[in-house]
């Protein structure tokens, strides 16, 4: 679970109400990254599954997509990396794929990384600051 961390900064509006599809199960990490995604300017939508995350993602314009690595395919399922690893492989293997960012507990070794394929990874046990650091330096990318 993360832990609220208040970083210099941390209110900066970077971005730019870009519409942004978080997938996360746990609810009170849902609500510690959405506050902070939304403090940062984001304008965010929330999925706890695969199946969600694919369905709002195809009805959506989302650029940017964190998803947590241990989500469930669907509601009432326990939590498994595969599931949020084949929501990564999927997101990118589409024509006009968005920016995702695996938002997790238990990073991917490099191996899985190529088989993944999301654009990076970022620790949950840092909190929200190294998420959002990661998020500014994309957004600021694609400026």
């Amino acid at each position: 679970m993360l832990t609220k961390t208040v970083r210099s900064g941390e209110s900066e509006r970077f971005g730019g109400d870009r519409k942004l599809l978080l997938v996360e199960d746990n609810a009170d990490d849902l609500e510690l990254t959405t506050g902070a995604l939304k403090r940062a300017g984001f304008a965010v939508e929330s999925a706890g599954s695969k199946r969600e995350a694919l369905e709002k993602f195809g009805s959506g314009e989302f650029s940017l997509v964190v998803t947590d690595r241990e989500i469930p395919f669907v509601e009432g399922q326990s939590p498994t990396k595969k599931a949020g690893d084949s929501l990564s492989r999927e997101l990118k293997g589409l024509e006009k794929p968005p920016t995702v960012i695996m938002h997790t507990g238990t990073p991917p070794t490099f191996a899985e990384q190529s088989f993944i394929r999301a654009d990076s990874y970022v620790n949950k046990e840092s909190a929200c600051g190294a998420l959002l650091s990661e998020l500014r330096r994309r957004t600021l990318e694609t400026a």
